[in-house]
């Protein structure tokens, strides 16, 4: 059953989506706040692209 946590960054979506795979046992959580982030050191004008 895929579930979707949304909110705003900060929120805690990402604590609460490993804290609930604990709790169900072997959930997988696919964490895609980090997707096309490049490998440190990120440049400074990355953060500024869309």
């Amino acid at each position: 059953m895929p579930l979707k946590l949304t909110g705003s960054s900060g929120s805690g979506k990402t604590t609460l989506a490993f804290a609930l795979a604990d709790r169900l046992g072997g959930a997988v959580v696919q964490d895609f706040g980090e997707v096309g982030v490049p490998d440190p050191p990120v440049p400074a004008h990355w953060g500024n692209r869309p």
